[in-house]
């Protein structure tokens, strides 16, 4: 049996291909300044294989800064960054997400401790922050 020029087994097909859903999505850690981000793409397709994972790591919403379905970043200070992760399948099917990450400043270990002598206790006083 065909239908307009397929046949049946490449209508289903068709059929079941226009169905597949894509899923863009992702993982990040949360790091202090100065140390490296790890982005893991946790996407997802019905139908095909992912087979291009592009990233956007300045927010500009073209997604040309990385490759890969997991990568390695640093950002260049601390603060909230929006990073996306545009997949496409082999089947040309595209999804994309956008998600704020976000790198938090540096601890400042710091702390204050009383003048005693030499057999006596010192009482040391926390004044660590974190900007």
């Amino acid at each position: 049996m065909k239908i307009k020029g397929l046949t049946l087994a490449s209508a289903i097909l068709a059929a079941s291909l226009s169905f597949a859903q894509v899923t863009a999505s992702f993982v990040a850690d949360t790091v202090c300044f100065g140390s490296i981000t790890s982005l893991i793409s946790t996407s997802s397709t019905t139908v095909g294989s992912i087979t291009n994972y592009n990233w956007d790591l300045n927010g500009n919403g073209q997604f040309n800064n990385a490759i890969g379905s997991s990568i390695n970043f640093q950002f260049d200070n601390a603060g909230i960054y929006t990073v996306g992760l545009q997949v496409i399948t082999d089947l040309s099917d595209t999804a994309e997400t956008i998600m704020n990450v976000l790198v938090n400043d540096r601890p400042s270990a710091n702390f204050n401790a009383t003048t005693v002598c030499d057999g006596n206790s010192t009482l040391f006083l926390n004044t660590s922050f974190i900007p």
